[in-house]
């Protein structure tokens, strides 16, 4: 009680006590219920006022909330007598304790929570439950970088964090600014368009320059996922793999004596995993001395919707903007880049140019992403094998420039080229366009999708799900 006490005179009298810790100066820190008075109290004065009571504040206070006739008038104002009596002097051991007295009492109620979650088998709740109960307190106190004092820890910090992650698509990270851990990228495209092979190719571009990938595979299972990375190394078909184990082999050599570089490819259902899942697993990950530079996620969509979000009963785009936000937040927490793919809409399908508002279900990932490309490939495109990267979004401000490159789905193979090898590849098919890649017949638009009915129907499934 004499502890709390202090706490209640820190409050009180301290005018930086508030400000500080006025999230965790709760009722129920206190024992007693003079002590959870004053406190709500002091929070309502403080909240009112946006200042600290005096000594005759609290007397009137005292006065309109605890008539004369009330036998427990005179324990509020010894207790008050104390408060405003006592030495402070000792503010950093008060703060200390307190953070611990608190992080105590949330542990408690985390692991009862965690009770709960585990009568609804939320198993991939426990973990973040009792971690958000741990980091209580966590930074309150710290008023932050200042610019004269830490310049040095501050550049050498920055060396560390501003080195970006290689994926090999070097005129895509010089458009977009590269690829800087804390931030997230997204990759636009209809379905059926290489979504899952452009993301492959990152990853793997990436374990070739040095990169630890984690892939998170929603949609395909780990063992095709890892065939599909086996026949991009080795330049082999899917149906050939088999018939070809030697190229394979010697493909895989190549890779293990040229980088340290690696992807991890793990599969959960579609709607089985939450972001939740996807950070517990990094956890684990970090606990085998595993740390990921990056995390692609195939696709964010068929994450399933956050506990918050679903007891909110929030909208489906609403859902899907807080699963971006949740994705976000996760690279800034474990340093690292994210990576994942978004559908457009179905009347991008052989759209010239795919945009922000071709983003099919919310506009909040434009607003959460640091980057977004899309793939764009016209019918004209599609026939002689290329397509375009068209930056949509970008962390330089550099939006709305294309990556040409060449799609080889036979191999799961996307590689950039140069302006000059997809103009040729556009005129070897019979297609009339200028040096710049423009059509000579008229000026590229973009414009409504030409889907067969055939291909119309086969979309269907994907844009329901």
């Amino acid at each position: 009680v004499s502890f709390q006490t202090q706490i209640l005179a820190m409050a009180i009298r301290n005018p930086y006590f508030l400000p500080l810790y006025g999230d965790i100066f709760k009722t129920s820190i206190f024992d007693t219920q003079y002590h959870k008075d004053i406190c709500s109290w002091v929070n309502e004065f403080y909240a009112k006022y946006k200042t600290l009571p005096s000594r005759k504040s609290m007397s009137r206070i005292l006065k309109n909330k605890v008539p004369f006739s009330n036998p427990l008038r005179q324990g509020y104002k010894s207790l008050l007598t104390r408060v405003f009596e006592m030495d402070i002097s000792d503010a950093d051991f008060v703060r200390d304790q307190l953070i611990q007295a608190v992080k105590f009492q949330n542990v408690k109620s985390a692991l009862m929570m965690m009770t709960s979650q585990l009568d609804r088998a939320e198993f991939d709740l426990l973990v973040p439950t009792l971690d958000k109960a741990l980091k209580v307190g966590q930074g309150v106190g710290d008023l932050g970088l200042e610019l004269k004092r830490d310049m040095e820890p501050t550049v050498l910090r920055f060396g560390v964090l501003e080195h970006p992650i290689s994926s090999g698509f070097k005129e895509f990270e010089r458009v977009i600014g590269g690829f800087y851990s804390g931030e997230e990228t997204v990759i636009v495209s209809p379905p059926n368009r290489g979504k899952t092979t452009m993301l492959g190719n990152l990853a793997y571009g990436m374990a070739r320059q040095g990169a630890t990938v984690m892939y998170y595979t929603l949609e395909i299972g780990a063992e095709r996922m890892l065939c599909r990375f086996y026949a991009n190394m080795a330049k082999v078909e899917t149906k050939n793999l088999q018939d070809e184990l030697p190229k394979i082999r010697g493909a895989i050599k190549r890779f293990r004596v040229s980088t340290a570089g690696t992807v991890y490819v793990k599969f959960f259902p579609a709607r089985a995993a939450s972001v939740d899942t996807i950070r517990n697993h990094i956890s684990m990950a970090r606990g085998m001395d595993v740390v990921p530079d990056a995390v692609i996620i195939d696709y964010a969509q068929l994450l399933r919707p956050s506990a918050e979000s679903m007891r909110q009963r929030m909208r489906g785009d609403e859902i899907l903007r807080m699963t971006y936000e949740d994705l976000r937040a996760l690279a800034n927490e474990f340093t690292l880049h994210i990576i994942t793919g978004s559908q457009s809409k179905r009347n991008t399908l052989y759209a010239d140019i795919i945009d922000l508002d071709d983003i099919g279900e919310s506009w909040g990932i434009a607003q959460t992403a640091d980057t977004i490309a899309a793939m764009c490939q016209s019918w004209e495109e599609k026939e002689s094998k290329v397509l375009r990267l068209y930056i949509a979004k970008a962390r330089n401000e550099t939006s709305g420039k294309f990556v040409n490159c060449r799609a080889d789905f036979s191999h799961l193979n996307i590689k950039e080229i140069s302006i000059e090898a997809y103009v040729k590849e556009m005129r070897d098919h019979g297609y009339p366009v200028a040096n710049d890649g423009r059509f000579t017949t008229g000026r590229r638009e973009r414009r409504a999708a030409r889907a067969t009915a055939e291909e119309d129907s086969e979309l269907e499934g994907h844009y329901q799900e």
